[in-house]
């Protein structure tokens, strides 16, 4: 996504951007720049497609 305003990467510190690329973390409501965070977040999708897989596999369509 694009950052609305300036801020900082929580995870290296430096200043973002407004219009800078990032990757926003809602759980924590902080963004990094897309070369810090990538990588979690890769995994973080991965994690998502496992559950979705698995509900599934178990016939569960629900969130429960």
């Amino acid at each position: 996504m694009t950052s609305r305003f300036a801020s900082s990467c929580h995870t290296c510190g430096k200043p973002i951007k407004k219009g800078e690329e990032i990757i926003y973390w809602p759980n924590g409501k902080h963004a990094g720049h897309l070369a810090c965070d990538q990588a979690d977040f890769a995994r973080s999708v991965e994690s998502f497609q496992d559950e979705e897989y698995y509900r599934e596999f178990n016939g569960r369509g629900d969130y429960r």
